[in-house]
């Protein structure tokens, strides 16, 4: 039995001696030469790298994401730095490891193999990306593996509509413009482990999905760009905010500084510079019509219209006649100086010694019976009037603005 077992076990050495030969031989550079010339004696890059030419050949595309160089609003493009990964079966390009110097995996220049071409559908420039490809590395089996970057810049409808609030979602097209027949598209996503955050723009759901442009399959790569805010908000927004709440000041300003209207006529220019300075960083569309753009438009407007109440009211305090004032005017201040004189805002003692308010606005007869409005000088009443219409415009202009502020503020930001 011992003999019997002998032969065995020599066989057994030598198999185990060849194993160990082979895994210590190493590829030569000749070795590579020689295999090189080998795959493609007989090879043809325009020919799909399969046995039978009615199946298609199986393309895998991974899409890194690097970062997010530029979206540009006005002419809506995004441009993209990132890099391209395919994997393909190339079933003519299979050689045996032990024949051929235990090379078990070779690289070949890209003009000499076939491989595929990708472009991207929706370019604002050059559509070819696969152009950078230089060469392929093959295994033994067949399966090749082919990897390249790419700075890429494609059209992206922008939606400013909610601006500095706002997203876009932009769609990158891939597709090598081969029917489905020839060339099946598969994908494992976008891949975001050496991305790289944009300090103007944010990258939300990022994904990619296998999609059709005409009768070709494609691979879209779907994301929503969303501005960072926080800059515009306090270099726009809070100024022109700001802007609205001094434009109130007017009516509280004396009128006997004679600064009124041009304080008004002031911060009315001013909204027209910020007027300026948004037009030029918004694109002009009407499709998307920024609701920014509409609340500066209305401040404008609410501007405009506190500058003409400005006039009324500096006309009020210099009308020289209280009989030349509006009658609703007129009636309204009447009823206010007896509401005054009825509450005990004003007493009698207060009017006799208070001169300088004796001189101007009471009448001679004031010191011998109880005053009344009809005993008022039209000075004091015209300055009762200006008052009133001070108070009027101001609370109107208030309760305006701070209910369009808010809504403002809750739909961009909603």
């Amino acid at each position: 039995m011992m003999a019997a077992m002998k032969p065995c076990f020599t066989l057994c050495l030598i198999w185990l001696n060849i194993q160990v030969n082979v895994c210590l031989i190493t590829p030569t550079y000749q070795d590579a030469v020689v295999l090189s010339n080998s795959l493609l004696q007989n090879y043809s890059r325009h020919l799909r790298p399969v046995l039978n030419q009615s199946s298609p050949v199986s393309v895998k595309a991974n899409f890194v994401l690097k970062s997010i160089s530029n979206f540009d609003e006005m002419e809506g493009t995004l441009k993209v730095v990132g890099g391209l990964h395919l994997y393909w079966r190339d079933e003519i390009l299979c050689w045996n490891p032990f024949d051929n110097g235990n090379m078990i995996s070779i690289s070949l220049p890209i003009s000499s193999v076939w491989h595929p071409i990708f472009y991207l559908v929706n370019s604002a420039y050059n559509m070819d990306i696969s152009s950078d490809l230089e060469s392929c590395t093959y295994q033994h089996t067949g399966e090749a593996a082919a990897s390249h970057g790419f700075i890429v810049s494609s059209l992206c409808s922008p939606n400013t509509r909610f601006y500095p609030y706002d997203a876009h979602e932009c769609i990158l097209k891939f597709t090598t413009f081969t029917s489905k027949l020839h060339s099946d598209l598969i994908t494992d996503g976008i891949l975001m482990n050496e991305f790289e955050e944009n300090s103007k723009w944010e990258i939300l759901n990022p994904r990619a999905e296998i999609g059709i442009v005409g009768r070709y399959p494609s691979v879209d790569l779907k994301m929503t760009i969303q501005r960072r805010a926080s800059f515009l908000m306090l270099t726009f927004v809070l100024p022109i905010v700001l802007l609205g709440l001094m434009n109130l000041v007017v009516f509280v300003l004396s009128n006997n500084s004679g600064e009124r209207i041009s304080f008004s006529v002031t911060v009315l220019l001013s909204f027209a510079v910020f007027i300026t300075i948004i037009s030029d960083k918004m694109p002009h569309t009407s499709t998307n019509l920024s609701i920014f753009c509409v609340y500066l438009l209305a401040a404008l407007i609410y501007s405009s219209i506190i500058v003409v109440a400005t006039v009324i009211s500096v006309n009020i305090y210099n009308v020289q006649d209280f009989e030349q004032l509006p009658k609703i005017l007129r009636a309204f201040t009447i009823y206010q100086l007896k509401r005054a004189r009825k509450i005990g805002q004003i007493s009698n003692e207060e009017m006799i010694n208070n001169a300088s308010f004796t001189k101007e606005c009471v009448s001679v007869s004031v010191k011998e019976h109880i005053w009344g409005p009809q005993d008022l000088s039209d000075q004091c009443k015209i300055r009762k009037a200006g008052q009133l219409s001070d108070i009027f415009f101001l609370t109107i202009f208030v309760t305006v603005y701070l209910l369009g502020t808010t809504v403002f503020l809750v739909v961009i930001g909603s």
